[in-house]
Parts: C-alpha cells; structure tokens; sequence
C-alpha cells in the first residue's frame, strides 16, 4: 500500500505515537509506503512553534519523498516535480477550485492519483473537492488510515 499524507496527517501522526509506531512496522515489512512530497515539507516547515517543527520534520523523515506529478509556478521546487501533461495542468487547476489557496492539495492530489494507492487528509475541503472531481484513488482520514493500519499489523503483533 502506497499512502500518500498530507501535512495535516503528520499532525497526527506526531500526536499519536503508537500509530506511527505501527505504521513504522508496517513500512519495515514491505506492507506500506508513506509517501510525501517537497508541498508537504515546505507547509511542516513554515510551522512557526520551532520545536513542534523539528519534531514534524523528523516524523516526515520517515517517509519516502517523490516528486510532484506536475509542477506549479510559484509552489513547485525545482527538480522536485515532474512536468506533466497538459491534462495535469488542467486537472490540477480544477482541483484547486479556482483558489490560488488550493494549488498545493492540488498538487498533493494529482500526486496521490498518479503514484499512491491512497490519499490520507482530514482536509474537508480538500476531499470534496477530489470527490467532485472524481480522484481516481481512494481518500481516508486519518481515523480510516489508524483503522487500516491497525488490521494491517494484527498479524504482526501475534
């Protein structure tokens, strides 16, 4: 399983130990992915409680980092994304709902479509607009991914 995380799940994640734990045994055994991107990165790393920031830092440590599928002025790194087609532009566009506010889960979004098996956010706004566009890949919070991750290493507790 290939799960792409949005900044806020991060959040989570540093909040609830003994999921990260979990999903650390679950990645050790080839079971799970933790995608992140430069987006998420750059959001964790404008958190302005500086202990908080490192603490979020060294979670998203944890997870393997791709680059963007499609790139956007002004929010894209250079050499952390992929160019994309016209057609990614446009989809990236649409999911931003018009917002430049939006660009970034946007961008997460087309990511997590292309490259992951599923999207984790707590992102209302985020998963209705992926849900009114139809994302090709499944969108969790982070209850249904802690619900996942969970069944996922009952196995390997026993």
């Amino acid at each position: 399983m290939r799960a792409m995380l949005d900044s806020m799940v991060t959040d989570d994640l540093l909040a609830r130990p003994d999921v990260l734990d979990l999903a650390d045994a679950l990645v050790g055994t080839g079971h799970l992915t933790l995608l992140t991107t430069h987006v998420q990165r750059d959001q964790v790393s404008q958190t302005p409680d500086e202990p908080k920031r490192v603490a979020l830092l060294v979670v998203q440590q944890r997870f393997t980092r791709i680059p963007t599928q499609g790139l956007v002025w002004g929010l894209s790194n250079w050499g952390e994304g992929n160019w994309g087609s016209p057609e990614t532009g446009e989809r990236i566009v649409a999911l931003a709902g018009g917002s430049a506010n939006h660009m970034a889960d946007a961008l997460i979004a087309v990511t997590a479509e292309a490259q992951a098996d599923v999207l984790v956010t707590n992102d209302k706004g985020m998963q209705k607009r992926a849900e009114k566009l139809n994302l090709a890949k499944p969108i969790w919070d982070f209850e249904e991914f802690t619900r996942w991750i969970s069944a996922q290493s009952q196995p390997l507790k026993q």
